[in-house]
């Protein structure tokens, strides 16, 4: 588990960030990160996003290569679709982001959500 702090916000910024965590993470414990997923051993579960586009994709494409096809029977070279089976997003963003279309939509559809 970790959480990492960036000012920046660009796709390839975020690829180079999640490349780098996986070398550090080999180099500490001796063995690569891979998500359950996506391969046979791998042990992790999720990424907990923000709704960030950028850290999605710069993460997808840093794990594509960590996909194993006769394991995880996906079956796909675009990183936006591998995304989906490990991604989560934060509830407290997901709930912020609601919140603020709320005014744009009709009052019947967020009716526990309007002051």
């Amino acid at each position: 588990m970790g959480r990492i702090y960036t000012n920046h916000t660009d796709h390839g910024h975020y690829k180079a960030v999640f490349y780098e965590m996986q070398k550090v993470i080999e180099l500490m414990t001796g063995k690569p990160l891979r998500f359950k997923q996506l391969s046979k051993g791998g042990t992790s579960l999720t990424l907990n996003v923000d709704l960030e586009a950028a850290q999605v994709l710069g993460f997808g494409d840093s794990f594509m290569c960590t996909n194993e096809p006769e394991y995880s029977n996906i079956h796909t070279m675009d990183s936006t679709a591998l995304v989906m089976y490990f991604t989560r997003a934060c509830f407290s963003h997901v709930k912020r982001l609601i919140l603020l279309c709320t005014p744009d939509v009709s009052s019947s559809y967020f009716p526990q959500t309007n002051p």
